[in-house]
């Protein structure tokens, strides 16, 4: 999916081929999603801007995806749209895992880091008798 709402309030989602590239997945490209606001029903996905991606209940659009900016949804109302998705509890729980470095624990709890972890062996030699 690829969001394109620019300077919209909303737009509709572009379906487009993803790549699984390391650039792909950086938070500036229009590929970018997030699982965002987790709760035990699902979760809210937002772009790479913090757009929420929505989907409308009724009318003739009814299952269409677009993402609106955070100012728009809360007065789009018509169509009943909705920005809780039903999301598998592992993916909540890996979402909850890759942030928890985000926040204040990653002084306490950093990433690994770059540095060899290849712990090499200390030769001693015995005292003579």
């Amino acid at each position: 999916m690829y969001s394109q709402v620019d300077n919209y309030q909303w737009n509709w989602v572009k379906w487009k081929w993803c790549s699984d590239l390391l650039e792909s997945k950086s938070k500036g490209n229009p590929t970018f999603w997030n699982v965002f606001f987790e709760t035990d029903q699902g979760g809210m996905i937002t772009d790479y801007k913090g757009n929420a991606l929505r989907v409308t209940r009724y009318g003739s659009n009814w299952g269409v995806a677009y993402t609106a900016k955070p100012d728009f949804v809360k007065t789009d109302t018509k169509n009943s749209p909705t920005s809780l998705f039903v999301v598998d509890k592992s993916l909540l729980d890996w979402t909850r895992y890759t942030s928890s470095n985000l926040g204040k624990t990653e002084q306490y709890c950093p990433a690994g880091s770059k540095e060899s972890v290849v712990h090499k062996k200390a030769k001693r030699t015995l005292p003579p008798d």
